[in-house]
């Protein structure tokens, strides 16, 4: 009898040894099994076997619908960069459970697909009674992507609703970011998972919205009312033109040292179309600008009229650009804060540059050239015999005309 309880002892402990290394996921395919299993955030459970030069893993995790991100940050803590890859399980009512090997350029649809960066060599996915899981094998080094090596491995987690298609996610509506220590050799299900604080925006946040703040009184308020001024009351007084140089001037001066901020601050990290389309109109406001202090040709002349009209274009181009960019500056600092006030202040402040431009068109009358033309010919030496020689001008008593 003694060999027998001997016998049931030995038992009892290899199922405990096999339970305790037990890490396997059923897929519609059959079972895969791996050497080490954990916890990590998000609420989900991640699988992983390092073989050769690669790794296989695999996450679990407790969805009804929508898809969950599992991946490997280019820089801590945020989710998009040019390096940042994600493996990404979805699924809902309307399409078949898909996992991809994603890309997270920038906070757009357009900015995070599938790409195919991690060179997945296998995948699958599966869901069933509420249990999404998905499996990737991935090089553990691959050029220009954070490596997945034993060791400690920063991620991130995201989770968001369900879309109709894999390739419309929607904006994540729980994101949390993490450390674990990947181990080799087989260890069955362990717990060595630590919960990182996602780094400390309050900084960055109070720097984007400032940036923000100053882009949209330089673009969304003062440049309309310059605009105005010189559309619509220069026949209303003689200080129109010292008006419309001093507001857009603060406009230029304002949006530069916005820009400035936040080059410094980003270090580099922001997104490439916003910081293009910034580029572009810093450099051609500053241009503008400077044309219209020292490069402005002689009213009347023929080069006159090619300047008016490539300053009004170019005014409607940058404006154009420039609240594009202010939308798309939004998006961007959603990632991280509420920015409701800056989608209201924006809008709104559209509708009364809109509103502005209307009242002024009906109850103000448009400066017409052909007035100045017409004030011209009267006072021309040829339509008076008054000696020239009795009038004499002050030039401090005209006020300058920027448009023609």
């Amino acid at each position: 009898m003694d060999w027998l309880a001997r016998a049931g002892w030995v038992l009892l402990l290899a199922g405990v040894v096999s339970a305790a290394i037990d890490c396997t996921v059923a897929f519609e395919g059959g079972e895969a099994e791996f050497d080490t299993c954990q916890s990590i955030m998000g609420g989900a459970k991640l699988f992983y076997s390092f073989v050769g030069d690669e790794v296989d893993m695999a996450f679990q995790v407790n969805l009804d619908d929508g898809y969950f991100a599992f991946g490997f940050p280019e820089r801590p803590g945020q989710m998009t960069g040019a390096g940042s890859v994600s493996a990404i399980a979805h699924v809902s009512p309307e399409s078949e459970p898909f996992v991809g090997d994603y890309t997270l350029r920038s906070k757009s649809t357009a900015g995070v697909q599938v790409e195919g960066l991690q060179q997945w060599r296998v995948s699958d996915v599966s869901f069933a009674d509420n249990l999404l899981s998905a499996r990737f094998v991935r090089k553990q080094v691959i050029d220009g992507l954070r490596s997945v090596v034993p060791g400690t491995l920063q991620y991130i987690t995201a989770s968001g609703s369900a879309s109709s298609s894999p390739s419309m996610l929607r904006r994540h509506t729980s994101r949390f970011y993490g450390s674990t220590q990947l181990l080799e050799g087989e260890n069955g299900d362990v717990d060595s998972g630590e919960v990182l604080p996602l780094p400390n925006f309050d900084r960055y946040i109070n720097v984007f919205n400032a940036h923000g703040a100053l882009m949209v009184t330089a673009w969304i308020f003062l440049i309309p009312l310059g605009i105005i001024m010189a559309r619509y009351f220069r026949q209303k007084t003689d200080h129109w033109f010292n008006i419309h140089r001093i507001v857009q001037g603060s406009a230029v001066v304002i949006s530069l040292a916005s820009f400035i901020l936040a080059l410094v601050e980003s270090n580099g990290g922001s997104s490439t179309a916003h910081l293009a389309i910034g580029i572009i109109v810093t450099v051609f406001s500053l241009l503008t600008a400077v044309a219209a202090t020292f490069l402005r040709p002689v009213k009347g002349s023929r080069r006159r009229k090619q300047f008016n009209i490539f300053h009004r274009v170019g005014a409607a181009v940058m404006f154009a650009l420039a609240v594009a960019n202010c939308y798309i500056g939004q998006s961007l600092l959603a990632d991280f804060t509420d920015t409701t006030a800056f989608l209201v202040v924006i809008s709104v402040g559209l509708g009364v540059m809109v509103l502005a431009e209307i009242a002024t068109l009906i109850l103000i009358p448009r400066f017409d050239p052909a007035d100045e033309k017409a004030d011209n010919a009267e006072s021309s030496p040829s339509s008076h015999t008054e000696d020239p020689s009795s009038h004499t001008e002050d030039p401090s008593s005209h006020t300058e005309d920027a448009e023609g």
